[in-house]
């Protein structure tokens, strides 16, 4: 692979014992078709399996794209905010594109196709697009989140606010890093994918391409693919919080109050295992849209509860 110039797109990659994906992922980075330099920048967090020697396999074979950090102690375990730390400072692309070292892509042109928009649409901060799941564990293929999008679209923050689904699982992502403040999203408390979606779609807009191009995998080691629906729910309500004490505004209000529905679904064992959460949630809604429609919220849920589990 012969690339001329300073890369256009930095490639970030996170790896923790990802060895039995790994070749899958790289693979999908060196397909890509392009008419502009990219570079790979992979972060290693102290692997204990045999990734680190694909790395350096890797990075032997492809000097000129693969820059890789290799941890000697786990860092994420250590509360590091990993990609603000030692991915995004050092990227050198006028994007970043993001897959971790379980997920691929399947689409030799997703990053021409992507750019294309981006360098074309100078107001739009974000590129995502169709993928599929893959469960390691049985071997199957499920259908695609979004298959009633057909064509195009365009998104923005009210959009990801009130979404009921995910349209941007970070495989899919490429972002302008002018988009990305560093210092200012360095404040929030916490580094989780909505909250990096959140903050460079405060910058512009995105654009959900049509063509399906990756694949997100669900296996035993993946962190979010095997948390728990309770697990899930309160660390999007946490998250949500979180970007609220930061941005203080309607719009950081209205993703608490749209991610507060989940607790209806999950029944009064996770109310109750998880109600110091859901409090916190409420104080901030009912400083933002008032009493009767804070109460009318917490009723629903509670009748939801009574009717369904007997409480």
């Amino acid at each position: 692979m012969e690339q001329v110039g300073k890369p256009l797109v930095s490639i970030c990659t996170a790896v923790y014992n990802h060895e039995p994906f790994l070749r899958e992922c790289f693979e999908g980075f060196i397909m890509q078709k392009t008419n502009f330099a990219f570079e790979v920048l992979v972060h290693d967090d102290a692997s204990t399996d045999g990734s680190t020697n694909i790395i350096r396999e890797y990075t032997a074979k492809y000097p000129h794209i693969f820059k890789p950090i290799y941890q000697q102690d786990n860092q994420y375990s250590k509360g590091v905010k990993v990609s603000l730390k030692y991915q995004y400072p050092r990227a050198q692309g006028k994007y970043i594109a993001l897959c971790e070292g379980d997920d691929y892509w399947t689409d030799p042109l997703k990053l021409q196709k992507q750019v294309d928009f981006l360098e074309a649409n100078p107001e739009y901060v974000m590129c995502t697009h169709h993928f599929n799941t893959y469960n390691q564990e049985d071997g199957s293929f499920g259908e695609d989140w979004n298959s009633n999008f057909t064509e195009d679209f365009t998104f923005d923050l009210e959009f990801f606010i009130k979404r009921d689904k995910w349209i941007t699982q970070p495989l899919t992502l490429l972002f302008r890093r002018s988009a990305l403040n560093q210092e200012e999203y360095r404040q929030y408390p916490n580094a989780k994918d909505v909250t990096l979606i959140y903050h460079i779609l405060k910058k512009g807009k995105g654009i959900f391409l049509k063509d399906n191009m990756g694949i997100y995998r669900y296996h035993n080691g993946g962190i979010w693919s095997k948390a728990n629906n309770s697990m899930r729910a309160k660390a999007e309500i946490d998250t949500a919080i979180g970007i609220y004490c930061i941005e203080k505004d309607l719009q950081a209000a209205k993703l608490i109050k749209n991610r507060i529905h989940t607790l209806g679904y999950l029944g009064m064992p996770f109310f109750k295992q998880h109600y110091k959460t859901y409090f916190n949630a409420m104080k901030i809604l009912l400083k933002n849209f008032g009493f009767i429609p804070t109460i009318k919220l917490m009723i629903r849920s509670l009748n939801y509860f009574h009717s369904h589990f007997g409480y």
